[in-house]
């Protein structure tokens, strides 16, 4: 037979095939009331709360950056060794890609995501380590710039990369610690991307 479910207002059409000993199959149902029974709690996971922590579950990036600053950041550092201190803080995560959630519109606020995420991870990539990068140092007096365009690659070609600019005494210096980090990682040593001019290494970055 055919009838109609009424447990809500879908009224979905329903199929009953019917069998000796008074059981039934009962097809075409979207839920259980189909069949009888009260609907059952949906456990699936809720993507759209879940996104809604990871934007603003964050508690405010000044808590967590202070508590970097007092344990690397001492009284008697010159500027540059306090660029240095926060640049070696950085070196200790990972570069490890990941999928960004966040969408270029909310530049300003997903920046401070970016910083969040990596502190609380420890791992990222570019936009982490230099978004990370600028506030800790941002936070320190100095007036560091985001920058989004292009890294070029060994084999050719260009990749989405950000890095991190200062303007000190008239000179524009790049802070690069993702990049950093990936020659680390590829067996090469020394600070190339710390406090660098575009005359030294400018060749490698294309802006938007």
């Amino acid at each position: 037979t055919m009838t109609k479910c009424r447990g809500c207002t879908n009224n979905c059409r329903l199929t009953i095939n019917h069998f000796s000993g008074g059981r039934r199959f009962i097809t075409g149902n979207r839920c259980e009331r189909g069949l009888g029974k009260a609907k059952t709690e949906n456990k699936m996971p809720n993507l759209f709360a879940y996104k809604l922590e990871r934007y603003f579950g964050y508690e405010p990036l000044d808590e967590k950056i202070q508590p970097i600053l007092d344990k690397i950041i001492t009284k008697n550092m010159s500027d540059k060794q306090k660029l240095k201190a926060v640049y070696d803080y950085l070196m200790q995560s990972s570069y490890i890609e990941r999928t960004l959630l966040i969408p270029q519109s909310k530049k300003q606020y997903a920046e401070q995501l970016y910083a969040c995420f990596i502190i609380d991870n420890k791992y990222g990539v570019c936009y982490d380590f230099t978004s990370a990068f600028k506030y800790l140092t941002c936070s320190l007096g100095f007036d560091t710039r985001m920058i989004y365009g292009y890294h070029t690659n060994p084999a050719g070609g260009a990749g989405e990369h950000s890095w991190a600019e200062i303007d000190i005494k008239g000179t524009t210096y790049i802070f690069d610690p993702a990049i950093e980090k990936i020659l680390i990682n590829e067996g090469y040593s020394g600070s190339s991307r710390f406090m660098r001019t575009y005359n030294e290494i400018g060749k490698y970055y294309i802006f938007n």
